[in-house]
C-alpha cells in the first residue's frame, strides 16, 4: 500500500475513535432518529421516514450546522468534522425522502 493511502487509512481510524456512542447524548436529543454511521444507513432511514421524523431530521440538521459554526469559531476541528458529517447524513436522509415523495406525486399527476 502506498504511504499516502496508509496515512489516509490511519487518519480515518483516528477519526472513528473520536466519534463514540458516548458523544451521542450531547449532540442529539430526539429519540426517534438514529445516529447514522454511513450514508447507506441514512438513505435507508430516509426512504421510510414519517413526516414527524422528517421534521426531526430538519431540526437536527439545523442544530448540527449551528454547532459546526461554534466548533469552527473555537478552532475545534475534530468536533466540527463530526457534526458536519452528521449534518450531511441528515441531508441525505431528507433528500431521499423528498425524491420519493416527488416521484409519487409525479405518478399521481401523469
Amino acid at each position: 500500500m502506498p504511504e499516502n493511502e496508509n496515512n489516509q487509512l490511519n487518519d480515518a481510524r483516528e477519526f472513528d475513535k473520536l466519534f463514540t456512542d458516548d458523544d451521542i447524548p450531547e449532540l442529539f436529543t430526539d429519540d426517534d432518529i438514529p445516529t447514522f454511521k454511513t450514508t447507506g444507513e441514512a438513505i435507508r432511514f430516509g426512504e421510510h421516514a414519517t413526516e414527524k421524523e422528517l421534521d426531526q431530521l430538519f431540526q437536527r440538521r439545523r442544530n448540527l450546522l449551528r454547532q459546526f459554526d461554534i466548533f469552527m469559531a473555537q478552532d475545534e476541528l475534530d468536533g466540527a468534522s463530526i457534526v458536519i458529517t452528521q449534518a450531511q447524513f441528515c441531508r441525505e436522509a431528507i433528500e431521499v425522502r423528498r425524491k420519493k415523495r416527488h416521484t409519487v406525486w409525479r405518478c399521481l399527476c401523469d
